[in-house]
């Protein structure tokens, strides 16, 4: 096995491989009403990070 620091590239790739799993499990089922949701949180995030950002120039 190949160690970089203390994680081991096997529990890794295992870990990636079950979150893959998760999210197309997820698009499988409901992937209109996730995507819906993804891109909404994300322009709500993108107004919050702008807002937060310009708020922080001007202070």
């Amino acid at each position: 096995m190949i160690v970089i620091g203390t994680w081991y590239m096997a529990e890794m790739d295992f870990l990636f491989f079950i979150s893959k799993l998760i999210i197309g499990f997820m698009f499988w089922h409901t992937e209109h009403h996730f995507v819906d949701k993804f891109i909404s949180s994300s322009v709500e995030m993108l107004g919050i990070s702008f807002i937060v950002g310009v708020s922080a120039r001007i202070g």
